[in-house]
């Protein structure tokens, strides 16, 4: 039996290393951290946030709606990135280097794509107030 654990570095645990310690594995033994009802919660959350997302983006930039686009992907990065910051108990340092890596490709996506993103419109005062 494999047992997998729910920390920063998230890997497989060879089932004797399990038994030989089960107070560290209490909780998922429980059930309560990978059960039906958390993995639903986290599907609601992710409804909400993409419902919020949405109608804010739309509500608050009615006049830029060219560039919801834009809005709408740039709060989603924040917006999970922030989660995985309030979500993760443990920090490692892989987790810092991922969440540099993941703002880098968000900032390398404006560069490379500005038929998409405008940077300029990313940068006003209008949208880092709204934002």
């Amino acid at each position: 039996a494999v047992v997998s654990t729910q920390s920063t570095g998230d890997q497989d645990v060879d089932a004797k290393i399990a038994m030989t310690y089960p107070e560290l594995y209490k909780e998922l033994q429980k059930g309560r951290v990978l059960s039906f009802k958390t993995f639903f919660i986290w599907i609601l959350i992710s409804i909400y946030q993409g419902t919020a997302i949405m109608y804010l983006g739309i509500l608050l930039f009615k006049e830029d709606f060219i560039h919801v686009l834009a809005i709408t992907f740039t709060v989603l990065i924040v917006t999970e990135l922030l989660m995985v910051v309030i979500t993760v108990r443990t920090w490692h340092w892989a987790m810092a280097v991922a969440q540099i890596f993941s703002l880098g490709c968000y900032f390398l996506t404006i560069i490379f794509l500005p038929e998409y993103f405008d940077p300029v419109f990313l940068t006003s005062k209008d949208f880092l107030i709204k934002f």
